[in-house]
């Protein structure tokens, strides 16, 4: 019999390596970044989270500006007051403002863990949900950054800075439980699907839901 060339072997190339690219942000838009407190979470059969109802941890937040943190030795963080918030028909967020503070922006410290001070079980999508709520005194704090656009600023009679209007970019938001991390590197995707006001039409609750 004749005896046949081997057949090559194929070669598998490696696995390409993906990496974390930061959000690339037109010059006039900047990182918000909003220190939440865990009120109650959802959770499905599996335990995997279904929703997310939350509350702002600190009056102040911070604005981050990545076309300036890339080439700084530290991130750039300003602190605002949030100020009264505007929502589309829809009931979502449509413009923030925020207030310029004289006091530094200090980071609220994380945490990744809460006490359970009560289980319900809540109807969603004909599937049922346990709602697991955080006793007030050792709530869960996650940071969240949402993108938004600056469209105007406002100043007052001594010609100082009275606040900055942005307009949000949309529901996305990146929520992380490392206030040190970039947010393009760490954390998880979510969504504001309810947005509750106080009577100054501050953020009084947030409820969040993952995306697939």
């Amino acid at each position: 019999p004749i005896a046949r060339p081997p057949v090559p072997i194929p070669r598998t190339a490696p696995p390409q390596k993906l990496q974390s690219v930061a959000p690339r942000l037109a010059p006039n838009e900047v990182l918000l970044d909003l220190p939440l407190d865990v009120v109650s979470m959802q959770v499905n059969a599996a335990f995997q989270i279904g929703a997310i109802r939350a509350r702002p941890a600190s009056l102040t937040v911070a604005i981050e500006i990545p076309a300036l943190t890339a080439t700084a030795a530290l991130p750039l963080k300003t602190g605002f007051h949030l100020g009264p918030i505007d929502l589309d028909a829809n009931g979502c967020i449509s413009i923030v403002r925020l207030i310029p503070t004289s006091q530094p922006f200090r980071p609220v410290q994380t945490r990744s863990a809460f006490e359970i001070g009560g289980v319900t079980v809540v109807p969603a999508n004909e599937r049922e949900r346990i709602q697991l709520m955080s006793i007030a005194a050792s709530r869960m704090t996650m940071q969240l950054f949402a993108p938004l656009e600056l469209i105007s600023v406002e100043l007052a009679p001594n010609l100082e800075i009275r606040q900055l209007v942005m307009r949000c970019r949309g529901n996305a938001v990146r929520v992380s439980l490392n206030s040190q991390s970039s947010p393009a590197q760490s954390g998880a995707s979510f969504e504001a699907t309810r947005v509750q006001l106080d009577q100054s039409r501050r953020i009084d609750e947030l409820t969040l839901t993952p995306i697939a």
